[in-house]
């Protein structure tokens, strides 16, 4: 099954927001406070998982997302396991054409999500561009992908945990190269970031890679 993320920091039974409060992201300081808050009380992760939040999309780093994907040049991106479609509606809202579908998509949804499984939409679609957050890490999902060969590039965002990032597939499915979007990463929150004090930058896991058909050695572009 495929992941039902959602990407958004509001409560888990808020009603939906209206286009303004959509358009509306925290600031990255807002969020690291939000996460400060948290961690002094029920904790970030518990509260991450009881909102349904993989990902807390902060203003910073949904333009430096939305910059990779405008150099990448291929358009529309579709978006994979895209939950309530939180990060396609902050991405459309900078320019990019993106496509949310989701195998299980959520009762409230930001935007319209197709409920489409990964493998479903790539045939329809045959995109050059696959954006996947948070997949499940079984690498079905990221196999699809990888094996489709109309996908020339495929953007990853998840978490190393225990020195583990994402499905095994992802580092050792040939013809791929893959390049650290540094960029990216650098705003990244996730539902396993550790607050770590007012003096200390917290402790994150989020990080955010690149995945190019037949690029050889070189990466597409450096940060």
């Amino acid at each position: 099954m495929e992941c039902v993320c959602d990407h958004t920091l509001r409560p888990k039974r808020m009603t939906r927001p209206t286009s303004g409060q959509a358009a509306a992201l925290p600031s990255y300081a807002e969020v690291l406070a939000r996460l400060a808050a948290a961690e002094q009380a029920e904790g970030w992760l518990a509260r991450s998982v009881e909102a349904g939040r993989y990902l807390a999309l902060n203003v910073p780093f949904v333009d430096a997302l939305a910059d990779t994907l405008r150099r990448l040049d291929a358009s529309p991106v579709l978006e994979i396991c895209a939950g309530d479609g939180s990060l396609t509606a902050a991405l459309r809202r900078r320019g990019i054409a993106v496509t949310a579908t989701d195998a299980q998509p959520p009762f409230r949804t930001e935007i319209p999500v197709e409920p489409l499984t990964a493998d479903e939409a790539i045939r329809r679609d045959r995109p050059r561009v696959v954006l996947g957050s948070f997949v499940p890490v079984d690498g079905r999902v990221d196999r699809q992908v990888l094996d489709s060969p109309e996908v020339r590039h495929y953007v990853v965002l998840n978490t190393r945990l225990g020195g583990e990032y994402g499905a095994a597939c992802l580092w050792t499915h040939p013809g791929w190269t893959r390049t650290p979007l540094a960029d990216v990463t650098r705003w990244m929150i996730c539902r396993h970031d550790v607050w770590l004090g007012a003096d200390t930058p917290p402790l994150t896991h989020g990080e955010a890679w690149l995945l190019s058909r037949g690029k050889g050695d070189r990466p597409l572009f450096r940060n």
